[in-house]
């Protein structure tokens, strides 16, 4: 019969593509094969698993209402009789924030799990042969591929459109093709009429714990939202504004945490005995239910927490994500985390680490430096990170060259993976520059996390596909590069704007302002697609030139305030471009690493997140002020961005700040009065880094 061989299409309108795609993409591991726009008024999307006999389609016609699911049993059904597979998938939909729910057919219930589509149609993994396995593909050969992922090398494929022209981040670059839009971009959502909505979102503390330690903690929001969350019930009750939640494990419903939290709140902390856990290697899925007081309508968020075996050789690093830095133990420490916030350069291999000399490294770490990137391997230079263990010189792996073998990111994880001073892997380096597949950094995160989940994975990519790309990281890395660049025009001969051209810093305008506005500007994107907790971000300052883009080397006053400005927006670690660098350069990053690195001052860049300042600068808007609360003080950290001198009078609100206690960095003469600290004027590009007393921290 000829139909026995034709290739299957399931088709569905819908009224928003884009909140199908989590479920579809990264649930169910289906890939992106088509899209269309305004096709006779119709927008659609394309989906298959690779080798399927079938693909999905959804359509959104404009000024037509699809409507939901008609019924709770229509359905999608996967057969997946191999246990373990099962496991997997069902995992897999978990982290990807969709848990199971109730078939409308207890028959399912009994032999699967099964899942609903923000349309309410609904699919079932079925734990259970097919009537006609011998045939079936689809979710089956998508999990037994990825047994196989460790030791395949990724397609060279590129994404995006006109991937027969050279493209850079999507745009085309050389002279002679056409400007077009390269699509990609995160855009703002669309604002939901009406009262606002209650987005509930939580996520462990940390994003490891140890079976060391008897004690975790949830972050809890439950904030207002005009884009995400559902409406809160009108109601006269006195709890009317709590929301009572329970946090489950997902695999035996067990609970740890029962409470109430309020309605329009963030970072609310509860503790659960992480007894009641079981240590694994794998990620333990986790989900919230909660509700109003009267039960309805109900509430449910997903999130995961890591509960690893103690671990005595080599380094263990975690996030914290409610202040967002890096925590970091190792024999050194005595095996007790402390704050680290990672100061130091990328460093070559060709002019600094093949010269195999342990002194030069040294060197390098006296200038007070903390940490490094070396641009080489364990095959290359065992020796070398042997020494930096040795010192305690904390570094970040690089597999950006190889990120895409998943033979030789198998390889060289087992290698450094009992390092005593790795904190990180670098994975993928600007994959949205390279229009990379959008599978190939997941692949390889999802690989160096099995095998490492003691470690963290950064990644660095800016607004092409971002949310495609930046899923496949554990921070985010912000590479900014814009001193002694032509923003407008390339050394291509081409236009530079946000669709065409390429001028060596990505969608910069060539000011120190970049720096603060890239790590907004991530931070604003992870905002727009509700990603809970957000990553932290490694800013990356420029310490080169060359390559016919940079005419110059910053000067040591621009990096000093390109610095400030990220921590003022919330860097987390500072790892510079390229070591060895001049003299200049290499001494100014150790000066202002060895006192932003170590206490008080990291205390109180870990112990809370950055709080924008109120700043009085006649004349200017390049003055940047910030401030980190922590034991009844605070870390004012105030920054001119200007290369002019501010002469008139400056001042920053820092409330009920009552003395200036300690100068950190800077020789500015502050006066604190009123709540206000003071002076005169700025000069340009200063920084000034000073502690004030609040008022009752006695």
């Amino acid at each position: 019969m000829a139909l026995a061989a034709a290739h299957l299409r399931i088709a569905r309108p819908t009224n928003n593509i884009e909140a199908l795609l989590p479920f579809y993409r990264d649930g169910l591991g289906f890939d992106i094969v088509g899209q269309f726009a305004d096709h006779e008024g119709f927008d659609g999307i394309m989906l298959s698993l690779k080798s399927a006999g079938y693909h999905l389609e959804f359509t959104r016609a404009a000024g037509h209402d699809a409507g939901r699911a008609p019924t709770r049993d229509n359905l999608l059904i996967f057969y997946l009789p191999d246990s373990s597979a099962f496991n997997k998938a069902v995992e897999q939909m978990g982290r990807s924030g969709f848990p199971p729910v109730p078939s409308f057919n207890p028959y399912w219930d009994r032999c699967g799990k099964t899942f609903e589509d923000p349309d309410g149609y609904r699919i079932v993994l079925a734990n259970m042969p097919s009537p006609h396995w011998a045939t079936m593909k689809g979710l089956r050969f998508w999990l037994a591929a990825a047994l196989l992922r460790a030791v395949a090398v990724i397609g060279q494929e590129q994404t995006g459109n006109h991937v027969d022209w050279p493209r850079w981040c999507g745009k085309v670059y050389e002279a002679g093709y056409p400007n077009f839009d390269p699509g990609g971009q995160i855009v703002v959502p669309t604002p939901i009429p009406g009262d606002p909505l209650v987005h509930v979102q939580f996520a462990p503390r940390y994003s490891l714990y140890l079976d060391s330690e008897e004690k975790g903690e949830f972050i809890v929001n439950a904030a207002f939202s005009q884009y995400h969350g559902k409406a809160w019930p009108k109601t006269n009750t006195s709890r009317a504004d709590k929301l009572v939640f329970s946090i489950n494990l997902v695999g035996n419903g067990d609970p740890l945490v029962q409470n109430l939290v309020t309605i329009n709140t963030t970072n609310n902390i509860f503790s659960f005995d992480l007894s009641l856990l079981k240590t694994s290697l794998e990620p333990i899925q986790l989900v919230l239910y909660g509700a109003p007081e009267g039960g309805d309508p109900a509430w449910t968020a997903t999130s995961s927490v890591f509960y690893l075996p103690e671990k005595r050789n080599g380094s263990v690093t975690r996030i914290d994500n409610l202040n967002g830095g890096l925590w970091f133990r190792n024999a050194a420490s005595k095996h007790r985390f402390e704050p680290l916030f990672a100061y130091g350069f990328y460093s070559s291999y060709d002019g600094f680490l093949r010269n195999k000399n342990n002194s030069e490294i040294q060197q390098y770490a006296d200038l007070g430096l903390n940490a490094i990137t070396p641009l080489t391997i364990y095959n290359d230079s065992a020796a070398e990170f042997a020494y930096m263990d040795k010192i305690n010189l904390k570094f970040m792996y690089n597999l950006r060259e190889r990120y895409k073998n998943l033979t030789e990111v198998h390889d060289n994880v087992l290698a450094a993976r009992d390092a005593e001073s790795i904190f990180a892997y670098w994975s993928a380096d600007e994959p949205d520059g390279w229009q990379d597949p959008f599978s190939a950094p997941m692949l390889a995160y999802d690989l160096i996390r099995s095998l490492d989940p003691y470690a963290t994975v950064v990644l660095n990519c800016q607004n092409y596909y971002f949310a495609e790309y930046s899923a496949a990281a554990d921070i985010l890395m912000a590479d900014v590069y814009p001193i002694g660049i032509n923003s407008t025009f390339s050394k291509w001969g081409t236009e530079c704007n946000i669709t065409h051209g390429d001028c060596g810093c990505d969608n910069c305008e060539g000011t120190v302002q970049d720096v603060p506005n890239r790590l907004d500007t991530l931070s604003l994107y992870e905002s727009y697609l509700a990603r809970f907790p957000p990553k932290p971000k490694v800013f990356s300052p420029q310490s080169f030139h060359g390559q016919d883009y940079w005419i110059r080397d910053p000067s040591p006053p621009e990096s000093h305030v390109m610095v400030a400005l990220s921590l003022n927006h919330g860097a987390a670690s500072i790892i510079s471009w390229l070591y060895p660098t001049s003299s200049l350069l290499a001494r100014a990053h150790g000066a202002l690493s060895r006192v932003i690195t170590n206490s008080p001052v990291v205390d109180f860049l870990f112990g809370a997140r950055p709080v924008p300042l109120g700043v009085k600068a006649p004349g200017t808007e390049l003055v940047d002020a910030a401030g980190w609360i922590v034991g009844g003080k605070m870390l004012v950290c105030v920054v001119n961005g200007g290369y002019a001198n501010v002469e008139r009078a400056v001042e920053v609100d820092v409330g009920n700040g009552t003395v200036v206690s300690a100068v950190h960095w800077g020789s500015v003469p502050w006066k604190l009065e009123e709540g206000k600290l003071k002076v005169s004027g700025l000069g340009g590009m200063e920084v000034s880094m000073v502690v004030v007393e609040l008022r009752g921290s006695g």
